[in-house]
């Protein structure tokens, strides 16, 4: 038996069975009778080609059907015929697991006079019991036998590669939206008396007949035992699509059609090469989180314009064994319990993981599925989502130029990393960029396709093994030439190195990193005291961008924003001094800019670029105009906030900067720009 929430499953294995896996067969249903005599399921499945599922309708019928066959034996065994009735006594005996048949041929029963009155009792009271029995009742209702069984014991085929629950029926509640998700159908139910949403999948899976029951599992077991050539992910998958497609040609005979075959390949491969009933979910671009909880097994996720959701989906145990399994092998990390906890990415999806096992988590498995871009965020996706203003994003894009050390903080999911890719295409492509990260979340590779020049350096996460200690990749990376150097996230001996290098000038370029804390002084605090950066170091730091997650009144969905934009102070020597440039008005979601002119950082940078501080705020403004005219040309065409776009944007600026009429040289390479695109 298995737990499923409130729910229980009683699993019977009939693989090895040669007897159908069916209550209609008397042999079987006298089994799952006896099993139900010590164990109290909501629901009875037999697994053999598939798994039939039997609710509590059919298990109440089932449990009447018990006791009648228990009333029924023990009536038997009081009845005394003679030697030429015992051939019909014996006859009953042989019909008694099957109280239909045995009503029928016990009303037809006759027997000599003899007989009739010494049982007459024990015949009168057995036959009573039969005909007030619910079950007889319907039986004789009912003319056609199979139709009866299929009425009193109805079932639900599901393919056996699913082990997991999947409800079935949507909620009775208002639906918010419906959508397509490749070849699943995704709806969106608001729901009743909590403040989360439903999101309810309908798989493919559940939809097929007994023909391509049939033909979905010969297929599976014949790539099971198949001996694949290949190793690498993407080539087993194309071996068993290949596999799979030549298996359904030449079985089906002709009585699939295209859209049939195909469908029948997708969940092949679903439950084959991917990763199950998650698969889905992990191909949803409007999920920004899904979520597996250790000991819960209940699937919910944040839906990015529904917040957060329940589902209709309940792992297994197998399940939740099999994407751990998935997650070790395409990771090559340890995920036990000596080394409890994984992080690592599915580049197909573009979905960083982490899970955490037991001795970690007091019971099972849990998983936590964060959505990264498909592309590489940008400044003016970020005005576009209100997560800061054009100001904010021209004043960013002045900093990366005047080789400002910045710190990027916030909460988990708050969007650091997300921002952080942001500014590294605010960098000039003619600069060398080395990223050191324990897990890939920056997109090296899209970067690299719009021409970045990147070393990325993999440190270790929590197990020793082949990779750089976070420390030693940072050293590595300063002995490589001058390059600007991004650092995935600062959390350990590494932070000390870093902050060293950049106070005695080692780095000579723009050093940038995330860090998890709330605001500035929080971090000042953590880098200093918990990771033993003396804070004369911490004072190489030039601005500190404070992300966070806001909630609007009391509404459930959650919003990213940038929440203070702020330098570090130089002359102070115990307590840092910080000044705000920017910070959120949460009144206004909006941030509210300070006097740019009081900005210490913004002065040096103007100092180092021969400006004074009205040229380098018009320079700011300038830089401001570029992201505004791209965001306004959005919403005739979209892309063009893309990564490619900003690039080019931002190299255009930096050739017509100079110029003196920088708007009207702008416009017209944007238009022509534009016109080329189109």
């Amino acid at each position: 038996s298995e737990e499923f929430g409130d729910e229980k499953r009683l699993f019977f294995d009939c693989e090895d069975c040669l007897e159908n896996a069916i209550l209609t067969n008397p042999k079987c249903r006298s089994g799952v009778i006896d099993a139900l005599k010590i164990s109290k399921p909501n629901y009875v499945v037999l697994k053999k080609l598939f798994l039939r599922f039997y609710g509590e309708d059919a298990i109440k019928n089932l449990m009447e059907f018990g006791k009648l066959i228990d009333q029924i034996k023990l009536y038997l065994a009081q009845l005394k015929f003679c030697e030429t009735c015992k051939k019909k006594l014996e006859r009953l005996k042989s019909l008694a697991d099957d109280p239909v048949k045995f009503y029928y041929a016990f009303d037809e029963l006759k027997v000599c006079n003899a007989c009739a009155n010494q049982n007459v009792k024990a015949l009168g009271e057995l036959y009573n019991i039969l005909q007030s029995s619910h079950i007889i009742k319907e039986a004789i209702k009912t003319e056609n036998a199979k139709e009866f069984y299929d009425k009193l014991f109805p079932a639900r085929l599901v393919p056996s590669l699913i082990t997991s629950e999947i409800g079935r029926v949507p909620p009775s509640t208002k639906k918010l939206e419906e959508y397509r998700n490749n070849d699943v159908r995704v709806e969106i139910y608001a729901s009743k008396g909590r403040p989360d949403n439903f999101y309810f999948v309908r798989y493919p899976e559940f939809s097929l007949d007994s023909r391509q029951l049939k033909l979905l599992q010969e297929a599976f077991k014949i790539i099971c035992d198949a001996r694949l050539s290949e190793t690498r992910h993407s080539e087993v998958r194309k071996e068993i699509k290949k596999i799979a497609e030549e298996f359904l040609i030449s079985n089906a005979k002709g009585k699939l059609s295209e859209t049939e075959r195909q469908m029948l390949i997708n969940i092949i491969l679903r439950h084959t090469i991917g990763y199950g009933v998650l698969e889905p979910l992990l191909g949803d671009e409007m999920l920004q989180d899904i979520y597996v909880d250790s000991g819960s097994r209940l699937v919910h996720l944040v839906h990015s314009r529904y917040g957060e959701c329940l589902t209709n989906i309940m792992l297994s145990n197998a399940d939740i064994e099999k994407l751990a399994t998935r997650l070790r092998a395409t990771s090559g990390r340890p995920f036990d319990a000596s080394s409890p906890i994984l992080h690592t990415e599915l580049q197909d999806f573009g979905v960083r993981v982490a899970a955490i096992t037991e001795p970690s988590t007091y019971r099972g498995i849990g998983f936590a599925f964060r959505r990264r871009k498909s592309t590489p965020w940008t400044l003016p996706e970020f005005i576009k989502h209100d997560m800061i203003n054009p100001l904010a994003a021209g004043l960013m894009s002045f900093f990366l130029d005047g080789n400002a050390s910045i710190l990027i903080v916030g909460p988990r999911g708050s969007g650091k990393t997300s921002f952080l890719t942001s500014l590294i295409l605010e960098i000039p492509q003619n600069n060398r960029i080395i990223v050191i990260e324990d897990t890939p979340e920056v997109p090296i590779d899209a970067l690299r396709e719009i021409g970045y020049k990147i070393e990325h350096l993999r440190t270790e996460a929590f197990a020793k093994g082949y990779e750089l200690s976070a420390e030693d990749a940072l050293r590595t990376s300063l002995r490589l030439g001058e390059s600007i150097l991004i650092l995935g996230e600062v959390r350990g001996p590494e932070a000390k190195a870093l902050f060293e290098a950049m106070r005695i000038g080692a780095v000579g370029n723009v050093v940038m990193g995330t860090i998890h804390g709330s605001g500035p002084y929080d971090v000042w605090d953590r880098i200093t005291n918990d990771l033993g950066v003396p804070s004369t170091s911490f004072k190489a730091t030039d601005i500190i961008v404070t992300t966070g997650i806001v909630r609007h009144g009391n509404e459930t969905l959650r919003h990213r924003r940038v929440l203070s934009i702020t330098e570090v102070r130089k002359n102070w020597r115990d307590e840092p001094i910080f000044f705000d440039i920017a910070k959120y008005d949460r009144t206004r979601d909006a941030l509210v800019f300070n006097d740019l002119k009081k900005s210490e950082t913004i002065a040096k940078i103007a100092a180092m670029k021969g400006f004074s501080i009205k040229g380098a705020i018009a320079d700011i403004n300038a830089r401001t105009y570029v992201k505004e005219k791209l965001l306004k040309a959005s919403k005739t065409y979209p892309e063009i906030l893309h990564s490619r776009h900003i690039v080019a944007a931002n190299s255009a600026f930096i050739r017509l900067s100079s110029e003196k009429n920088f708007k009207k040289k702008f416009d017209e390479w944007f238009k022509e720009y534009q016109s080329a695109l189109q």
